[in-house]
């Protein structure tokens, strides 16, 4: 395989402000063109920032771009990604994540814990999501 060296990046910027995030597109051939997202959310994100997190994540959504990657450190270690359930009731952060997740039409692509701790349940927080099922193989 040839390396790329001519790849080009373009950083997009939101409407919505988010912090812990960085977004770029890159153009592909045939004039597609694959857009990236890197989040970083915290644990201690108040209502406000998980709203915004989830506008953020819509409104890139909706660029439309024939590919989309986002990836990044979510932490909502309560939601089962086997299931893509979360046992809270339907106020709680991690519900409207999967909300947000589910209305973009996404793919959840993290099938393996990614973070241990001694003495508690391995999670899966760090996510890749795409808007095509098998765009990552491995």
């Amino acid at each position: 395989m040839r390396p790329i060296d001519n790849l080009r990046s373009t950083e997009i910027k939101s409407s919505i402000t988010h912090n812990g995030s960085v977004w770029c597109i890159i153009p592909l051939k045939k004039g597609d063109s694959l857009l990236v997202g890197v989040i970083y959310r915290s644990p201690n994100a108040d209502t406000a920032q998980n709203d915004y997190l989830n506008a953020m994540m819509k409104e890139m959504v909706e660029k439309r771009n024939s590919h989309l990657m986002i990836m990044g450190d979510f932490n909502y270690p309560d939601i089962n990604w086997d299931t893509q359930t979360s046992d809270h009731p339907s106020d709680h952060p991690s519900q409207g994540f999967l909300s947000c997740y589910r209305n973009c039409f996404l793919y959840q692509n993290v099938t393996r814990p990614t973070h241990y701790r001694a003495q508690q349940q391995a999670n899966i927080l760090d996510l890749m999501f795409t808007n095509e099922s098998g765009m990552i193989n491995d």
